[in-house]
């Protein structure tokens, strides 16, 4: 996914799996600041009951406000 996700201070990235049938299973989550170094790749472990993916993203100014 190459997605640009406007937020103020801080934001929860959660991750689900779809299901077809009945609800979809919360995977994990991660949480991400303004704060962090401006346009460096970054990346958290998102961690869920059986299962780990690595989330890779960058936090950048988009000069809106």
């Amino acid at each position: 996914m190459n997605l640009t996700l406007p937020f103020e201070d801080v934001t929860t990235i959660a991750l689900f799996d779809e299901e077809d049938v009945g609800a979809d299973d919360r995977l994990g989550s991660v949480q991400i600041s303004r704060t962090e170094p401006n346009n460096v790749e970054l990346s958290q472990e998102v961690k869920g009951s059986s299962s780990t993916y690595v989330l890779t993203y960058k936090v950048r100014d988009l000069g809106i406000f």
